[in-house]
Formats: structure tokens, C-alpha cells, sequence
């Protein structure tokens, strides 16, 4: 009896453990800052690369150039939230990017100091 409950059973306990996954792997491109580098979908940045920084709080943007060229642009846009009002959605956009781009440029400046920040 315990053999063919756990055979019953088992199925939908697998499934119910990748119903977490199915946004995960949906999701167009998901930021994670770590302390030495940073993912964006399938981008990896680490931060002793990065060797100009662009911020421009009026477009809502952060570049982050590399020896090559542009690595990464954050947009302000593209941060989730889930608020329903307009006002609400541009403050809570806003405040995410904020926050986020402060940590990115902490980062950047701590593991390369000489790195310059253009703002605008």
C-alpha cells in the first residue's frame, strides 16, 4: 500500500515542485547582483571589467562599458512592479532602479576604483 501510494503521490509532487520554475524560466531577462559580478539573463559582468559607467537619471538608463564596448544597459522601464496606478507604477519603477544602480556603481567602484561615472 505505501509502494503504490508513493507511486500516486509522486507525480503530482513533481509537478507541484516545477510550478515554481515555470516563471523562473518564462521570464525574458532577470537581474541578480552579486559582490563580484552581476547576471542579466544569459550576461555575466564582473565588476574589475567594467571601464566607463554611464547614468542618466533622466532617461532612466545605466551602461556599463567593458574593453570591448557596451556590456549591459538597465533600463528603468523594464523593472517590474505590481502596482495597478499609473503613479504608483513610474515611483515604484523608479525606486527600483534608483537602488539597484546605486548597489551596481557601489560595486563597480569597490572592485575598480578608477572607474569613471558619467552622469547626466
Amino acid at each position: 500500500a505505501g509502494v503504490l501510494a508513493a507511486i500516486v503521490v509522486f507525480p503530482i509532487g513533481a509537478l507541484l515542485l516545477l510550478v515554481p520554475l515555470v516563471p523562473r524560466l518564462l521570464a525574458d531577462c532577470y537581474l541578480q547582483v552579486g559582490p563580484r559580478y552581476l547576471l542579466c539573463g544569459d550576461t555575466i559582468v564582473y565588476y574589475g571589467n567594467v571601464r566607463r559607467m554611464a547614468l542618466s537619471r533622466s532617461r532612466g538608463t545605466l551602461e556599463l562599458f567593458g574593453a570591448e564596448g557596451s556590456v549591459l544597459r538597465l533600463e528603468r522601464d523594464k523593472f517590474p512592479t505590481n502596482a495597478r496606478k499609473p503613479d504608483k507604477i513610474t515611483r515604484n519603477k523608479a525606486t527600483k532602479f534608483e537602488k539597484v544602480s546605486a548597489r551596481i556603481v557601489e560595486h563597480v567602484r569597490k572592485a575598480a576604483p578608477a572607474t569613471p561615472l558619467e552622469e547626466s
